[in-house]
């Protein structure tokens, strides 16, 4: 390959930050910290894809748009469950199965756009780290329906912190 010689300063900690506090977000009474964190991870991804490849931070927005739309569908479906169950009614329905569906769908592509950004990354980089936390993200996404799904998404953000601080100055 290339190589490249390319200036790495606020991005190195803004993303190596930004991915701790995503991990921290999975605590379920500190998810508010992983706003934070995805912010300044998107802040890193981007300024790295200027200097880069734009296409990488185009793949981790998407990621994230989705993964925020699934978010808020998984929201809709745990209040309608709540609801539902409230009322004395099924608190299954449908309509709550369907939320909960289409939010599983939203956050495996949004994981698999994540994957994708941080494979080009460690393309360019050369840090294999990118590469293996965005697998390990992906597949934990898809295995989010089994806990272990979680353990591999946690693996996944600790990698990708490890590959952050791992760029050079």
């Amino acid at each position: 390959g290339i190589k490249m010689s390319i200036q790495i300063g606020n991005e190195k900690i803004l993303g190596g930050i930004g991915s701790i506090l995503i991990l921290i977000g999975y605590i379920p009474a500190l998810g508010v910290l992983a706003i934070v964190g995805y912010t300044l991870t998107l802040i890193a991804v981007y300024q790295l894809s200027q200097k880069l490849d734009k296409e990488i931070f185009k793949k981790f927005l998407n990621g994230v748009i989705l993964e925020i739309i699934g978010i808020i569908l998984a929201i809709i479906f745990g209040y309608s469950m709540i609801m539902s169950l409230a009322s004395d009614k099924a608190g299954f329905t449908l309509s709550s199965f369907i939320f909960m569906v289409i939010a599983f769908i939203l956050f495996i592509v949004g994981a698999r756009f994540i994957y994708q950004a941080f494979k080009l990354l460690s393309e360019y980089t050369k840090i294999n780290f990118f590469n293996l936390g965005g697998a390990f993200i992906f597949w934990g996404t898809v295995l989010m329906f089994i806990a272990i799904g979680y353990i591999g998404v946690i693996v996944g953000w600790t990698l990708i912190t490890i590959a952050f601080f791992t760029l050079p100055q």
